[in-house]
């Protein structure tokens, strides 16, 4: 029976993600909630299964405007990532940063620096300066260094990006209020003409 629980585990994941990018987030959240129900019976709640869909799950919950429970749901990959793999795990990063990226759609931009050049320490020891994943990060601190209008310090880091190969930046036009207002601002707008490198500005379909 395990077998097809697998299965069924990885195919409401799946489909989760396929709604979500669709716009449609309500049925995504459905099908994440329901992957993480039967995910967390077939693998447990540690597994790294069940943290992949709290992840999903977190990411619909975001694109309705669900901030704190998304936000919740990250943390709690975040102690699990930590209790688990240390401190200094590469995937203890990525959950930092996806905290980091949370908090600032929640328009909580210091808050969200700081989780993020947490996310960025572990990164350029374990993984070094050139990986995407580091540059990444950069490119988002970057982001919630100008939305607090640290327009020097912004433009510096991501000149470091840039000079550790990043070849285009993208940023997401999700969020409400503060948030939103920064993405399709003129705060954007200084990001996009400093960058030095292509810019990407991506709409989510829920908000659009």
């Amino acid at each position: 029976s395990g077998g097809w629980q697998q299965e069924e585990v990885k195919a409401r994941q799946a489909f989760a993600l396929l709604t979500m990018n669709r716009g449609q987030v309500e049925l995504a959240e459905t099908e994440a909630r329901a992957a993480l129900r039967l995910s967390q019976t077939v693998y447990g709640a540690d597994g790294n299964a069940t943290l992949d869909v709290q992840i999903v799950l977190a990411d619909s919950l975001r694109r309705q405007g669900k901030y704190k429970e998304a936000v919740e749901i990250t943390e709690e990959v975040l102690a699990t990532r930590e209790r688990l793999l240390g401190t200094r795990h590469p995937q203890r990063a990525q959950a930092r940063y996806n905290l980091g990226t949370m908090i600032g759609y929640m328009g909580e931009f210091p808050r969200a620096e700081q989780e993020m050049r947490a996310a960025l320490d572990i990164q350029e020891a374990a993984l070094g300066r050139m990986h995407p994943d580091t540059i990444s990060t950069r490119a988002g601190i970057a982001v919630s260094l100008a939305a607090q209008h640290k327009f020097e310090e912004a433009w510096a880091m991501l000149d470091e990006a840039r000079s550790f190969g990043a070849e285009v930046i993208v940023l997401a036009t999700s969020g409400r209020g503060r948030a939103r207002r920064f993405f399709l601002g003129s705060t954007a707008d200084k990001v996009i003409r400093q960058a030095q490198c292509p810019v990407m500005i991506v709409p989510d379909h829920h908000h659009d």
